[in-house]
């Protein structure tokens, strides 16, 4: 992992997601850069085996790290601090595990995991933010639907020039980019 690279991406994520999505807002709703960041560190977390010339082997403290961090970014523009990095940090991980039992690199599968992984944030976070007199489910669904949504129909088109910033080398059907 490039660790200066992946700081300075989370930094670009968090400012745009503070305020310069404004722009791409539909009905109030725009989509949530960081949790797209989130899924595709755990989908493409790999890190070199040095076993093997060339063979790959999981990642799994990086995933964790770059999970944990993700989410305290998360709380840096939101209302309150905890409920992100706790609730973006356990889904990071279990994303992490999961994408190794079950292929998660087609765009289809890519799309549903964001879209999902945007309302089990909420869902978790909801609980802590709740206690602090923030919306009630009411106010609730709609905009969580919204962000997941929009999130999980921009988010794998945000995957390759993620990809080339990192330069982690990503497989879509066959083709490697």
């Amino acid at each position: 992992m490039q660790w200066l690279r992946f700081a300075v991406l989370v930094l670009f994520g968090t400012l745009l997601q503070a305020g310069l999505l404004d722009a791409v807002t539909i009905g109030g709703v725009k989509p949530d850069l960081l949790i797209i960041f989130l899924v595709f560190f755990a989908i493409y977390m790999q890190t070199p085996d040095p076993a093997s010339s060339g063979a790959r082997r999981s990642g799994g403290h990086e995933a964790i790290i770059s999970s944990f961090i993700i989410g305290f970014a998360f709380d840096l523009i939101g209302t309150s601090m905890g409920p992100g990095t706790i609730s973006l940090g356990l889904l990071g991980t279990g994303l992490f595990y999961l994408s190794r039992f079950i292929r998660l690199k087609r765009m289809l599968f890519q799309t549903a995991t964001i879209f999902l992984t945007v309302l089990a944030a909420a869902l978790l976070a909801y609980p802590a933010r709740r206690i602090q007199g923030q919306p009630t489910y009411q106010q609730f669904w709609g905009p969580t639907l919204g962000t997941a949504l929009y999130s999980a129909i921009v988010g794998p088109f945000l995957f390759l020039p993620i990809a080339w910033w990192m330069k982690i080398r990503i497989h879509h059907q066959g083709k490697r980019y």
